[in-house]
């Protein structure tokens, strides 16, 4: 009897969460109620950059670009040591630098999902996730209606803070999920069950996206991307193949890689998909980033 209380507490709870969730309204884009900031403006034949990353100094060779060694004659900064607060204590307002305050609600998982529900509410290109950490119960509720329901209950489990898929698991099993929740802090996605792909294979598509401002937010996106594959055909079957489950194969030793430009992917996605224009595509990609693309 007290399993059976639990379970539908954890339904009841569910649906309260949705509920929250799909009631709110996605920002409006068209309206800009912030005013225009005024751009800095960069005069010198050389523009000076301080950097602590080596390859950055190795590879940084345009010749309208220089190097410097001290922080504060740079017009550019841009450092992976040195965290925002410092940096604000060594830079100027008229400096540009590679950071903007308050990041961790987009580059750790459970403030991602926070931050996209408390704007946009529930958007079809962002997969129901739950926070295992404070909201089991929810999760529950929502794998006990699937289930009922005869639908997809694959997930993908994640760890807040960590990157390149590890410590990621797929999994339909809601036992393992709950012993997950043992090892650490996690949150728990939809997994999309039938992927796009190309040529057979799961991809994922990384842009390059330049923040000039956050008040007023402004953005810019670069048409170029980078392409990953996974290495095996996709299946909803053997969730524990990394290669045919993940794509993120460029960080370990000897793992073959798959190459495949911006330029090449466009016509050959295409001519796999006849019925669709990229140029369709870029612009839904435009509009969820948020940016002005250029």
């Amino acid at each position: 009897m007290e399993c059976h209380d639990f379970m539908t507490n954890c339904c009841m709870k569910w649906s309260d969460h949705r509920a929250k969730v799909l009631s709110v309204d996605a920002p409006d884009l068209t309206k800009n109620e912030f005013k225009e900031i005024e751009p800095i403006s960069i005069k010198e034949d050389k523009v000076s950059v301080f950097t602590d990353v080596e390859l950055i100094r190795r590879s940084l060779s345009h010749p309208s670009l220089k190097l410097v060694d001290d922080i504060s004659q740079a017009k550019i900064v841009w450092s992976q040591t040195v965290g925002w607060e410092d940096l604000q204590k060594l830079i100027n307002e008229q400096q540009l630098i590679n950071q903007f305050p308050n990041d961790e609600i987009l580059a750790a998982k459970d403030q991602l999902f926070r931050t996209v529900e408390s704007s946009w509410g529930s958007p079809e290109w962002f997969l129901v996730t739950y926070d295992l950490t404070n909201q089991l119960e929810e999760w529950v509720g929502d794998y006990l209606t699937r289930k009922q329901r005869q639908e997809d209950n694959h997930w993908i489990i994640k760890p807040h803070r960590m990157a390149r898929s590890m410590d990621t698991t797929i999994t339909k099993s809601m036992n393992e999920v709950l012993r997950l929740v043992e090892t650490g802090p996690k949150v728990a996605s939809k997994y999309i069950e039938k992927p796009c792909t190309f040529g057979g294979k799961k991809f994922d598509l990384r842009y390059v996206i330049l923040v000039h401002s956050t008040v007023p937010l402004r953005a810019y996106v670069y048409q170029m991307f980078w392409t990953r594959f996974s290495l095996v055909d996709y299946g909803l079957t053997d969730l524990d193949n990394y290669n045919k489950h993940f794509t993120v194969m460029n960080y370990v030793a000897g793992h073959t890689m798959k190459h495949v430009t911006c330029e090449e992917f466009i016509p050959r996605f295409e001519s796999e998909y006849n019925q669709t224009k990229w140029s369709t595509i870029q612009s839904k990609i435009d509009n969820m980033q948020l940016v002005n693309g250029v």
